[in-house]
């Protein structure tokens, strides 16, 4: 074969090798990063995103009959037992 054939493609390839390898450095170590950040409104001292401004929860789940009447069955706080396979791999 003729070697002026392959060396620009020969170049091509290294080309993009390079550049694929910059913009995956670039992009896992975020030196670029976005800028767009969500607005967020000062509220009695607190900072709250403008989605939750308006935010209401409901608590009346915890007022009714069946909460109140509900037990706590076995150990409080629960105590870790032994479980699971011995690692074979792990120093003696």
């Amino acid at each position: 074969m003729d070697s002026r054939i392959i060396q620009p493609s020969l170049t091509i390839i290294l080309l993009l090798i390079v550049l694929g390898a910059v913009g995956g450095y670039l992009y896992f170590s975020q030196i670029i990063k976005p800028d767009i950040q969500p607005p967020v409104i000062q509220l009695e001292g607190k900072e709250v995103s403008p989605q939750f401004k308006d935010l209401k929860l409901d608590f009346s789940l915890f007022d009714r009959k069946e909460f109140k009447e509900s037990t706590i069955f076995g150990e409080s706080p629960v105590k870790p037992g032994g479980a699971g396979k011995v690692d074979l791999f792990a120093p003696f």
